[in-house]
């Protein structure tokens, strides 16, 4: 079984990683490969609402 623990505070060890980090050793702690991804560090970038994707013609619609 593989477990992914996903963290989206920017505080690299706040309290939501502390709790991931549990989980995932308690998974792993059962036979679990697990992996854990700290999303504010990584090049993720959400929408921001330019509305290309509304224009006419995008290939987006």
């Amino acid at each position: 079984m593989k477990v992914t623990g996903f963290v989206g505070s920017p505080n690299k060890s706040g309290n939501t990683a502390a709790i991931v980090q549990k989980v995932l050793e308690g998974a792993a702690g059962k036979g679990a490969e697990t992996k854990i991804f700290n999303l504010n560090s990584m090049a993720i970038k959400g929408c921001q609402a330019c509305g290309q994707c509304r224009e006419i013609g995008s290939k987006l619609v």
